[in-house]
């Protein structure tokens, strides 16, 4: 069907003489790519106090990623830095619906 759907905009665009834009959205780690600070400010702009934007937001910066395996979790872990910032609501968050 999505295949007949698309092959229908082309021919109608043609047929009309109409510009067509098309986006095609891969979604696969959506949430990993929201910017916190930007999601902060939309967050506050939709009525979310600042305070509540501001401890999630340190929250997600301070957060000490460590990996899991059947057989341990191991000692080292990884962090939220200016060389390597670490983008995203977090794992399993359930706001992140809301904030993309």
């Amino acid at each position: 069907m999505p295949v007949f759907v698309e092959t229908m905009e082309n021919k109608i665009s043609r047929m009309t003489r109409k510009h067509l834009i098309k986006f095609d959205n891969d979604a696969t780690l959506c949430y990993d790519r929201i910017l916190v600070s930007i999601a902060s400010l939309a967050s506050q702009s939709f009525g979310m106090p600042r305070n509540v934007t501001m401890v999630w937001a340190s929250t997600l910066e301070k957060a000490k990623y460590k990996l899991k395996t059947n057989a341990k979790i191991s000692k080292e872990y990884y962090q939220h830095s200016r060389a390597f910032p670490i983008h995203g609501s977090g794992q399993g968050s359930g706001n992140s619906p809301y904030l993309w």
